[in-house]
């Protein structure tokens, strides 16, 4: 059963000391047994078509998929032949079919070094790996690290915190994208990265909604849910669209909806008369339970310096 993740993740407190010296111990099992496989793993390497690994360091929720769908994209616009490449998961078809919808070509496989090898006999240029900076058995040409909101919450690997690597993993990643509301700069969290990796190149990106689609729901009450890795990203966008969401609800990353999840929040937004609205991630793991009261708001990765960013890329592609 999946959970949201705990508040103690967010920050560190005072109150929560006797849970961090608990759960400490495993974290530290977790940070050893990723340096031992870092250390022991024998990278599996392609000559003929370049890797771009887009990954994190924090659990869930910091616009990989994207991310990964807007470099696609970029890249595709260079000349470059490129596909997604997924690590087969159960429960993650949701991201397959958002980034079918966008029109990327994608190879989802039980190995990611499967992938690759399919990818190059497909004669593409470049394979992009969504999620995959743990998998120490492929070698990358470039690993691009992504950070939304939460930042690092509470700076603790899992289970003490949210973080699957410790922060000095970014020693071996070349770019870092900071995914804040608006783009803004945060030169707290830049002094941090910079400490433990002085080369590397830190770009900022935001979400910009389809406004076109957000008309319809001007004059309206909303209710908003999802079951995404930080449902509050999502809910802090429809705030500052200036949407009049009454009541937010929060399920689990990947949460597989019923129906009568469904018909619970139908029955709440009849009661409040309000209009239902949801991310499009959640959308396509809702597309079995037909409803007209199921809407979504389709949103793009907006990256900040877009130019110098693409410049950047094609240094290492």
């Amino acid at each position: 059963m999946k959970l949201l993740k705990p508040n103690f993740w967010n920050s560190v407190k005072i109150i929560f000391i006797p849970l961090y010296l608990l759960l400490l111990p495993f974290a530290l099992a977790i940070q050893l047994i990723n340096i031992l496989r870092s250390i022991f793993t024998r990278p599996y390497k392609n000559k003929n078509i370049k890797i771009i690994c887009v990954g994190n360091i924090f659990l869930g929720g910091t616009g990989k998929t994207p991310l990964s769908i807007e470099l696609c994209k970029l890249l595709n616009n260079e000349g470059k032949n490129v596909v997604i490449i997924k690590k087969k998961y159960k429960n993650q078809e949701d991201e397959v079919e958002l980034i079918k919808s966008n029109k990327c070509n994608i190879i989802v496989e039980k190995k990611r070094s499967q992938g690759i090898k399919i990818a190059a006999k497909q004669n593409y240029d470049v394979a992009i790996l969504d999620d995959g900076y743990q998998d120490y058995s492929i070698y990358k040409d470039l690993n691009i690290i992504c950070f939304g909101q939460q930042w690092i919450g509470n700076g603790l690997v899992i289970p003490a915190g949210p973080l699957r690597q410790s922060i000095r993993s970014l020693r071996n990643c070349e770019f870092v994208i900071i995914n804040t509301l608006d783009g803004e700069i945060n030169f707290k969290y830049e002094q941090i990265i910079k400490k433990v990796n002085k080369n590397v190149k830190i770009f900022y990106s935001f979400y910009e909604p389809n406004f076109e689609y957000l008309k319809k729901f001007k004059n309206e009450k909303l209710i908003a849910y999802a079951g995404i890795g930080n449902p509050n990203n999502f809910f802090d966008l429809l705030k500052k669209s200036g949407m009049n969401v009454v009541e937010k609800i929060s399920f689990p990353d990947h949460y597989i909806y019923s129906k009568k999840d469904i018909d619970k929040i139908i029955n709440i937004g009849k009661e409040k008369n309000c209009k239902l609205i949801t991310t499009e991630k959640d959308f396509f793991r809702l597309k079995k339970i037909s409803s007209d009261e199921i809407n979504f708001l389709p949103i793009r990765l907006i990256i900040k310096e877009k130019e110098k960013f693409i410049d950047e890329l094609k240094r290492v592609i």
